[in-house]
């Protein structure tokens, strides 16, 4: 338990969160908890880091490691291209529809705005472990959560019953065909990375940018496993108490 966490404790700040049947919210030995009444009176630092993330997501509808991977891809892309051709016009060109292709895949994601990486996203800053400050987002520590979490599926629905879904349109992330259609997304983008990384010679990529990408195929892998066993259950969004699946999405 770290000093800011026992300070906010003892204060009266923060309390446990708990399942519905009252039984404390506990994954993997690590206990969670959220500003008092619910999570909503949370501490200015976090309620800034909600916001930028609500923000980002409602002008962008991108999540920040999509953006990322997209733009460092394509200026390894267009630099490679333009260099080549007037030499191997091409492969230049072929280069070009690569980079227009990341592009299509943007364009798909914003028009249909939504992705269950926003709810877990918002959970890792509503909910905290006695390792972190209450008052403070650690942009690591949720990356790690995040991770955690997604090997339980069932706390996708737990995830949607909370306070933090009225940030995002839970009804309709809560559906099969919205599920289906993220799912369809993903690997659509998986498939495109996977092809881009086999091509990174001839499109010229950085050891820097092919490590970007490899993490991003990593992300969707385990989005796509994820998504794949929430499809499969009959309650994935619809939590019944604190006997949660520990049902991991295939490898």
């Amino acid at each position: 338990m770290i000093k800011a966490f026992k300070e906010a404790l003892e204060n009266g700040q923060i309390q446990p969160v708990v399942w519905p049947d009252g039984k404390p919210f506990v994954i993997d030995g690590v206990t969670y908890y959220q500003a008092n009444n619910s999570g909503i009176d949370m501490a200015m630092g976090r309620f800034h880091s909600l916001g930028d993330l609500l923000r980002k997501h409602d002008s962008l509808k991108l999540s920040d490691e999509m953006l990322t991977t997209a733009i460092v891809a394509m200026k390894d892309q267009i630099r490679t291209a333009m260099a080549r051709l007037s030499e191997e016009p091409e492969e230049a060109e072929d280069t070009i529809r690569f980079a227009l292709t990341t592009i299509e895949r943007m364009q798909q994601r914003r028009e249909f705005g939504m992705d269950i990486a926003q709810v877990y996203e918002l959970a890792a800053i509503w909910f905290f472990s006695e390792q972190e400050d209450p008052a403070v987002v650690d942009s690591e520590l949720n990356r790690q959560k995040i991770a955690a979490w997604m090997q339980h599926p069932m706390l996708y629905a737990f995830f949607l019953s909370r306070p933090l879904s009225h940030f995002v349109p839970s009804q309709r992330l809560a559906s099969e065909d919205t599920l289906s259609f993220i799912n369809k997304l993903n690997l659509q983008e998986l498939l495109d990375w996977k092809i881009t990384l086999l091509k990174s010679p001839q499109f010229g990529l950085t050891p820097a940018t092919i490590r970007i990408i490899e993490l991003r195929v990593e992300t969707l892998l385990a989005w796509t496993g994820l998504i794949d066993v929430l499809l499969r259950s009959t309650t994935a969004t619809s939590p019944d108490g604190s006997e949660m699946s520990a049902e991991k999405p295939p490898k």
